[in-house]
């Protein structure tokens, strides 16, 4: 009985513990190379706000016309006022919102990921310039995505639980040896 205890505490502390690992494997199910015929949100940076353009290509917005008064990337004095900024967006859709993460990966040039999340998610990963935008993948799961990393959390937690079980059984057998 005792030994059960043991399997049923590590179980469910791993499923807690490992469920943003368990995520972070999910992500590939739900990541697709970028392709034009998706329509995709992409933010834009003027000097007194921004806005985030749904567009079928990306060249409804790139590269930057002349008269053009906005940039891709997104200066790194002005990130949390961006971010801040993301927020007060109209969303797609009644009830979602967006999500803005982005890496800095060097003096020019961002990675940005842009996504709308409401039972599900969708969003364009893209490395930004000033003036240019490189698409990379396209994200997109519906409610059942939750299902998934749950499968993964789940498998992830039995496989701790199965070693721990493993471990007590080995270390009572050997204690009966003695």
């Amino acid at each position: 009985m005792q030994m059960a205890k043991w399997v049923i505490t590590a179980f469910v502390l791993s499923l807690i513990g490992l469920f943003p690992l368990s995520a972070r494997f999910a992500d590939p199910f739900f990541t697709r190379p970028y392709e034009a015929r998706f329509e995709v949100p992409v933010l834009l940076v003027f000097p007194e706000h921004v806005e985030v353009r749904l567009v079928r290509s990306l060249s409804e917005v790139a590269p930057l016309p002349n008269e053009a008064r906005y940039t891709f990337a997104i200066p790194p004095a002005r990130r949390q006022w961006v971010e801040r900024q993301i927020q007060t967006l109209p969303p797609p859709r009644p009830g979602s919102m967006w999500t803005l993460r982005v890496r800095q990966l060097g003096n020019d040039t961002q990675r940005i990921d842009l996504e709308a999340h409401r039972d599900g998610f969708s969003g364009l990963i893209y490395e930004a310039h000033q003036n240019q935008i490189v698409p990379i993948a396209y994200r997109s799961a519906g409610p059942g995505a939750a299902f998934v990393m749950f499968s993964i959390d789940v498998a992830l937690s039995g496989a701790i639980a199965l070693l721990v079980w493993g471990m007590l059984r080995f270390a009572r057998l050997r204690r009966c040896d003695v």
